[in-house]
């Protein structure tokens, strides 16, 4: 069952990917602006299943969002996920766009795990930093 701490971060990135005009197509979870709306878990992905999904109908790109709290940071799983959705590529050839949410916390340690992964310049990875004292 994920964390207050998680979910949280979950729906910031909901709010994140609304500015960037993806629609939510999954999500693993509740967000509060998608109460009255039905949407399925996403599926698995290479490994692992993302928080959620988001698409554009307009440029038909997808944007893959992963919540992880500052604890999240130190398993190798975390590492897998960010190495999987990182490297989507879509049928049509199109680099998928990848949302990481964190605390604020834990961006010097994502960020040790994006360079150690060689991921620090991916253009297609945003960080969503989150300021701690709003995580429970």
């Amino acid at each position: 069952m994920p964390s207050d701490a998680h979910k949280f971060i979950s729906n910031m990135i909901v709010m994140k990917m609304f500015q960037m005009n993806y629609e939510i197509v999954s999500f693993d979870g509740e967000h509060i602006y998608l109460k009255n709306t039905k949407i399925k878990a996403p599926p698995s992905l290479k490994r692992h299943r993302p928080d959620l999904i988001g698409f554009n109908s307009k440029s038909k790109k997808i944007c893959i969002g992963e919540a992880k709290t500052k604890n999240d940071l130190n398993s190798s799983r975390t590492r897998e996920q960010i190495e999987d959705y990182s490297s989507l590529i879509t049928k049509s050839n199109k680099e998928v766009d990848f949302i990481i949410g964190v605390p604020i916390s834990g961006i010097k340690k994502l960020n040790e795990i994006l360079k150690k992964l060689e991921l620090s310049n991916r253009s297609n990875i945003t960080i969503l930093k989150i300021p701690d004292r709003l995580l429970s």
